[in-house]
């Protein structure tokens, strides 16, 4: 895992869940009202199963999607630094 990776994973995640609470899940984007200051609809979905969707659903394999797609585009470590890293561990 390169640390490229795994900020790709944690903020495609996070962006993910931030838009599905806030626009499309509509426990929290009703109450929120900030879809209906913005598109006048309490969720963009309304009407459909996707409003009734939990964030975790969505977000999770996106952020492993987006992890493993972008994993080899990241620098390795090199073994020397690893290996004292983990000094001592067995």
């Amino acid at each position: 895992m390169t640390k490229f990776g795994a900020y790709a994973g944690f903020i495609t995640g996070t962006l993910v869940s931030i838009f599905w609470l806030f626009f499309i899940h509509l426990k929290e984007s009703k109450p929120l009202m900030i879809c209906k200051a913005i598109f006048g609809v309490d969720s963009l979905a309304e009407g459909t199963l996707w409003a009734i969707v939990d964030p975790l659903v969505i977000a999770l394999p996106a952020s492993i999607i987006m992890t493993l797609v972008l994993n080899p585009l990241g620098r390795i470590k090199d073994s020397k630094y690893v290996e004292a890293c983990f000094k001592g561990l067995k």
